[in-house]
């Protein structure tokens, strides 16, 4: 099984083909037909997807998220996530932001984010 690392918005705009048009943050939507493989995925960035179908099943350790279509899930920096494919969709669509931390070093939001619980399982 695949083992892959976003360290870098660079890393992870390479992976799906998007242009870097900025080396510490992204605003992306993909919409392509692909075969999505099993893998393992850790960030070393913050993440967040709107995913407009059910392309995959994901795993954060021994718990299973079941998401619909039209919904925000979130990662951040250090999180690895299992991947499995949903083989009755052909065309994974979503959109996200993703952000180094560095992009928030000596801002009042980079100190707090703690605060906002829906990056960190528990």
């Amino acid at each position: 099984m695949q083992q892959i690392d976003f360290n870098t918005v660079q890393q992870f705009n390479d992976y799906y083909g998007f242009e870097t048009l900025h080396p510490l943050v992204s605003v992306v939507r993909f919409d392509k037909a692909v075969v999505v493989d099993e893998c393992n995925v850790h960030y070393g960035l913050y993440a967040l997807f709107l995913k407009e179908n059910k392309g995959c099943q994901l795993s954060y350790g021994r718990t299973k998220y079941d998401f619909d279509e039209m919904t925000v899930t979130s990662f951040a920096p250090g999180q690895t996530v299992h991947v499995e494919p949903n083989p009755d969709v052909l065309m994974p669509k979503w959109t996200a932001l993703v952000f180094h931390p560095d992009f928030l070093a000596r801002t009042q939001l980079g100190r707090q984010m703690s605060r906002y619980e829906f990056f960190f399982v528990q």
